[in-house]
């Protein structure tokens, strides 16, 4: 997604443009994506009132109307007594064109409890950010403006890799076999920024040349990357990870046995999760059938592990490492 069609998407007017769903993995660069629009020139001088209010974990109501007034320069209020009626208040009865960013929304439930103290008058957009295409889709059910953000293009990803590598601005022309390194280990990354600050976080330690990065590509391809290398891949991932139920993250594990890029039909991965025990048949429905909820819902997590064109019918454990 462009900067200036988030910008044309924010200035249109109607209700069918009210909430506006940005989703994508941790460290794909949500926040600063949406903070470079919220700052824009083109939106500032759109918007009589803009806030910004970044969701806290775990999620208080109180805290979240509160900070939201304050952000709206809704003095009028305490946070004693009766102070969150006067802060709903307060938010309800703008009527300036305004414009609120909903950073990191991170389940349905939060959603469910945010939304009836949101201005709903037309003059009012809003842009939501969350890791999961489910939740998008719930927040922007009426209005269906839901994107993915994607990584980097490889010239933008080639050109941060550079500069953090060489954080002193030197030998920034690279020769072609690190030319070369370097697209192998951003094509790794997927082109998440996150990731690829992690990776050359860990290269800014060595020594600045293709044979230093040949190894690390070759640990990726052999699948024996380092226990040093493996923590400093994960870092940007454990959150995601963090926030699957039990039994999700038993069943993400159990992928870890394939090969990194196989294709795993679906229908064959949930036929080994029934026959192992990872899962069983509830009173309503069968072990094959919580496999394919089980299935489908791990590939909209985005944790990264999965191509976007395998959502349907196969899968593809493209970062065994990660796991």
């Amino acid at each position: 997604m462009e900067k200036s069609h988030l910008i044309q998407l924010v200035s249109q007017n109607g209700e069918n443009h009210h909430i506006i769903s940005i989703w994508g993995m941790i460290g794909v660069g949500k926040t600063s994506f949406i903070r470079s629009v919220y700052e824009s020139e083109e939106i500032t001088s759109m918007f009589e009132q803009c806030a910004w209010v970044t969701v806290s974990h775990p999620f208080n109501l109180h805290n979240f109307i509160t900070s939201l007034a304050h952000e709206l320069d809704s003095h009028d209020f305490s946070v004693l007594g009766n102070g969150l009626q006067k802060s709903e208040e307060s938010i309800k009865a703008s009527k300036r064109r305004c414009l609120l960013v909903l950073d990191d929304v991170s389940s349905i439930e939060e959603w469910s409890l945010i939304k009836p103290h949101l201005p709903s008058e037309t003059n009012t957009k809003i842009i939501v950010t969350t890791r999961e295409a489910s939740i998008a889709e719930h927040c922007s059910m009426t209005c269906k403006n839901i994107y993915k953000l994607e990584g980097l293009k490889e010239d933008a990803a080639l050109a941060l890799f550079k500069n953090k590598v060489f954080v002193d601005g030197s030998n920034i022309d690279l020769d072609l076999d690190m030319t070369t390194q370097a697209k192998l280990i951003i094509k790794e990354c997927d082109g998440h920024p996150l990731a690829i600050t992690n990776i050359v976080g860990f290269l800014a330690r060595k020594q600045k040349t293709a044979t230093e990065w040949k190894k690390l590509n070759d640990d990726f391809s052999s699948g024996s990357v380092s226990k040093e290398n493996l923590e400093m891949i994960s870092t940007g991932l454990e959150p995601s990870y963090d926030d699957l139920s039990y039994h999700l993250k038993l069943c993400l594990l159990y992928l870890s046995i394939f090969p990194k890029g196989h294709n795993i039909r679906r229908k064959r991965i949930v036929r080994r999760w029934a026959t192992e025990g990872y899962i069983s048949k509830t009173h309503s429905l069968s072990a094959e059938e919580v496999g394919e909820s089980y299935f489908a819902e791990l590939t909209t997590t985005n944790l990264g592990f999965y191509d976007d064109y395998l959502m349907t019918e196969h899968i593809s454990v493209i970062n065994r490492g990660c796991l």
